[in-house]
């Protein structure tokens, strides 16, 4: 998911405060969410079950103004992700985004 020029996040930032959420999803699952490019992460950053709509903050890395996030389960989930806010170098201040993507 590109975050960069999206709900005020300049290029190059360092991380992003994102909040995940599937809905209505057909059978239990799990989502990951983790830096672009990087090999995906043995730990899930959401767990739900069927027909539950559920929701986790989670902080991420940047790379290439990209993160990804993976979904799996044996059915189908919409995922939501909200951005919330971001963090830029040490010489710049948080940010408070409010972008949202859906897939």
């Amino acid at each position: 998911m590109q975050v960069a020029g999206k709900g005020g996040v300049p290029a190059n930032t360092q991380a992003v405060v994102v909040n995940v959420t599937a809905v209505s999803p057909t059978a239990n699952g799990l989502l990951t969410v983790y830096p672009d490019g990087s090999t995906q992460p043995g730990t899930s950053s959401l767990n739900y079950t069927a027909g539950q709509t559920l929701a986790n903050e989670v902080i991420v890395p940047v790379v290439d103004d990209t993160v990804e996030i993976h979904e799996s389960g044996r059915g189908s989930a919409n995922v939501l992700a909200d951005l919330a806010g971001y963090y830029g170098s040490v010489f710049d201040q948080v940010g408070y985004g409010s972008g949202s993507e859906q897939g």
